[in-house]
């Protein structure tokens, strides 16, 4: 059994959220500005897992959820969001992947038709 499940298994794991809301309190505007903080911003997005981590976080999720693409740019982001998370969750945190909702796919599933 891996650490990650021992510990759900054990009890309580509270889960840091809220992330690009807290950005947004912070001042940042929505759109390529709050997406691209992990590169231009990692000392505000560390901040902000440190408060997590602080309040009693035991896992950090990744500044990625609106992470868009495949290319060179979207993997910059995605290993900075993801070095400073494991950054502040250290040895004892765990670091968990967030993605949004896939562009269309809401769509082409009919959730949005179904949530009428």
């Amino acid at each position: 059994m891996t650490r990650f499940l021992r510990r759900v298994r054990s009890g309580v794991l509270l889960v840091e959220g809220a992330i690009g809301t807290r950005l947004l309190q912070a001042g940042l505007r929505p759109g390529p500005e709050l997406d691209a903080v992990p590169l231009t911003r990692p000392g505000l997005l560390l901040r902000l897992h440190e408060e997590s981590r602080e309040a009693g976080a035991g896992a950090l999720k990744t500044h990625t959820f609106a992470l868009r693409g495949t290319g060179p740019e979207a993997r910059r982001r995605l290993e900075a969001a993801v070095r400073i998370a494991r950054r502040v969750a250290g040895r004892s945190g765990f670091v968990l992947g967030s993605l949004g909702p896939l562009p269309g796919l809401e769509r082409r599933a009919g959730w949005l038709a179904d949530a009428g």
